[in-house]
This record gives structure tokens, C-alpha cells and sequence, in this order.
């Protein structure tokens, strides 16, 4: 691909420079082929305007929208800095107490479905299962070898 051609992928709106080709269906970021390597659009986009990208770290967004590749709406973050930046901006899953998580495996216990039990705690069930199945809460951990 050209930087014409890659170019030739965006439109305007809301003052984001939007990528108008191929979307990952995961995330809604702009997916970009140059021979056999794949590229998300706006890390194309940063690296053909700011630079390559050092080790570890993102490219982010300071708009919010995946498939955003305007320059001046990305910039580079840590992982911790990502994560930081979705929480404060509330695009971030809310943390649960050692409470809710204990609830969790007992419902679970007691024959409760994961889409159940996420529907109560207004979350999916694949965060529910991964939840129950952590290792690191070992209270919930004995409770389940428990039954």
C-alpha cells in the first residue's frame, strides 16, 4: 500500500480523521495490509508521521475513537497509561470488591449460569468466568475445591 492509497481511506468527522477501509471487528480499530504484514491503521498512521514506536509502549488515542488515524489525536502510553487513560475516561470495566467477587463463586456454586450472574453485576460472562477462575482471590479459590 501507497501513502496515497492509504491516504485515500479517510474521511472526515467530528474532527477525527477516520479510517474508511478494512475494521477489526474487536475493538473497531482501522486494519491496514502492506504485503504480508498487518498493521492497525493508527499505529500506521503515527509511525508514518511521528516516528517509529519504542518497546512497550501504545499508541493511543486521545479522541477515543478506534478508528481515528488523525496525527494529532494519537499519542504513545504505556500499558499502565493506557489502562489509566480508559479508566478515567470511563471506557475502563469498574473494578469488583473482594465481596462481589466472593458472591460471584458462590452463585456459581449453586448452579447459577456466568450470563446469570453477569447480568446481575452488569457485566459479560466471559469477565464472570475469568473472575471465578482467578487464582489470586484464594478465598474464592478454597470455596470452589470446597463443593
Amino acid at each position: 500500500m501507497t501513502i496515497e492509497e492509504f491516504l485515500s481511506k479517510l474521511k472526515t468527522s467530528e474532527g477525527c480523521s477516520l479510517w474508511d477501509g478494512a475494521i477489526l471487528q474487536a475493538g473497531g480499530y482501522g486494519l491496514v495490509h502492506i504485503g504480508s504484514l498487518q498493521y492497525r491503521a493508527h499505529v500506521l498512521s503515527y509511525m508514518l508521521t511521528k516516528g517509529p514506536i519504542p518497546e512497550g509502549m501504545y499508541v493511543c488515542h486521545k479522541c477515543d475513537t478506534p478508528a481515528c488515524i488523525k496525527p494529532e489525536h494519537l499519542f504513545l502510553g504505556t500499558p499502565s497509561e493506557n489502562s489509566y487513560d480508559a479508566m478515567v475516561k470511563g471506557r475502563h470495566h469498574k473494578p469488583f470488591y473482594s465481596g462481589e467477587i466472593w458472591l460471584m463463586k458462590r452463585l456459581y456454586i449453586c448452579k447459577i449460569s456466568l450470563r446469570a450472574i453477569a447480568k446481575m453485576f452488569k457485566t459479560n460472562h466471559q469477565r464472570v468466568g475469568n473472575i471465578i477462575r482467578n487464582p489470586a482471590y484464594p478465598e474464592g479459590k478454597e470455596l470452589l475445591n470446597a463443593y
